[in-house]
């Protein structure tokens, strides 16, 4: 299995940039998520990487092979790239059967009828539909149709399965049983697959590493749990997490290279944090999930009720506190009415902090009220 590599790698159409200068490494076997709003440019990258856009300027190497450098000219047709491409549609033949889709790509590529065969088999078993195989398309509902259409891709072992939100046609419920499907796929097939969504429980789920990008910029290239627990910057926070993050205008002073003392919510708060720090400026934001604000008896922050969504295995709350709506999450099957008064607390290790005119993350560490 093949190694990708991106080196500034940009496109431009007139003067629109849809990806500026992105580098980035897929290790061979990940699974890589490409993330972000709609318009970030997550889609241009895969089908750059495919062959199926060219760049404006860059290098992209597959196992080595430069499959596009603008400074030499290259630019490798999506067929000589030995790549798997799994469209939104997923584009079966309406006309043939299932075992007829899965092995027309073998035909194409002059395989012998007996080894088509095995492999369309092959298939079938690992998608868990060989009793689809003389179905036709029309006859198979969307789960379905969706692992027709991975059996067909796989089929031809391409080194690089690339997938462009292919369970958006699904309904949330087999939206969750595609991604158990695909995480166990990829362990299975020990395949490299990059996977593009707009969606972050999808991209946290099932990536090695996530790709989040913002207007043709990378944002942050990291495993899942990094990126919840360590955001970048404020806009990688916002973006990861539902609820998303509390984030609280505060003024901070540094007492030592760790230690900040912390005013906010008309609150002290001294925060320490789990490496030395430079504090950029005074004015900074206080980034704390919903998790790490719970309601307890005896929290130091009073606030009131302004609305509950509970969702059985947890409640999500929003409190008015000093001025600020604040989200936290409860556990458990709980209820609260509004305008009842309530206690909040902060707990947890990964509160970050915020400051600069980019929003960078300077410090993550935890708080505790009072002074230091």
């Amino acid at each position: 299995m093949p190694q990708i590599i991106l080196e500034h790698i940009s496109k431009r159409f007139e003067k629109f940039t849809a990806v500026e200068d992105l580098n980035l490494e897929i290790s061979d076997r990940g699974f890589v998520t490409l993330l972000g709003p709609s318009g970030c440019g997550k889609t241009t990258t895969l089908r750059m990487i495919a062959g199926l856009e060219t760049p404006t300027s860059g290098r992209i190497l597959i196992d080595g092979t430069p499959v596009y450098d603008s400074d030499r000219g290259i630019n490798l047709p999506p067929n000589r790239r030995d790549i798997g491409f799994l469209f939104q549609n997923y584009a079966l033949w309406p006309h043939m059967t299932v075992e007829q889709n899965i092995s027309f790509g073998l035909e194409m590529l002059k395989w012998d009828r007996t080894r088509i065969r095995a492999r369309v088999q092959e298939m079938l078993e690992l998608l868990k539909i060989e009793q689809f195989g003389k179905r036709y398309p029309s006859e198979l509902s969307g789960g379905q149709q969706q692992r027709v259409a991975i059996a067909r891709t796989l089929a031809p072992s391409p080194r690089v399965l690339f997938m462009d939100e292919p369970l958006s046609n699904l309904d949330a419920k087999l939206r969750g049983e595609m991604r158990t499907e695909l995480k166990r796929l990829h362990s299975e097939t020990n395949s490299t697959f990059v996977y593009v969504t707009h969606d972050q429980l999808e991209a946290m789920t099932l990536s090695t590493k996530v790709c989040l990008m913002e207007t043709g910029v990378l944002q942050q290239y990291a495993p899942p749990l990094e990126i919840y627990n360590r955001p970048a910057n404020q806009f990688v926070a916002s973006f990861v997490g539902n609820p998303t993050m509390n984030f609280i205008p505060a003024w901070a002073e540094q007492k030592d290279p760790k230690t900040l003392q912390v005013r906010m919510l008309d609150t002290a708060v001294t925060f320490e944090a789990d490496a030395p720090f430079t504090l950029p400026e005074q004015e900074i934001i206080a980034g704390i999930r919903p998790e790490f604000l719970p309601i307890r008896e005896g929290g130091a922050l009073k606030a009131s009720i302004y609305s509950t969504l509970p969702a059985g295995m947890e409640t999500t709350v929003k409190a008015h506190c000093r001025g600020t709506l604040l989200t936290s999450v409860v556990f458990g099957s709980v209820d609260y009415a509004v305008d009842e008064e309530v206690f909040l607390d902060i707990t947890g290790n990964s509160i970050v902090l915020f400051g600069g005119t980019d929003h960078r993350t300077f410090a993550s560490g935890r708080m505790r009220f009072g002074e230091k």
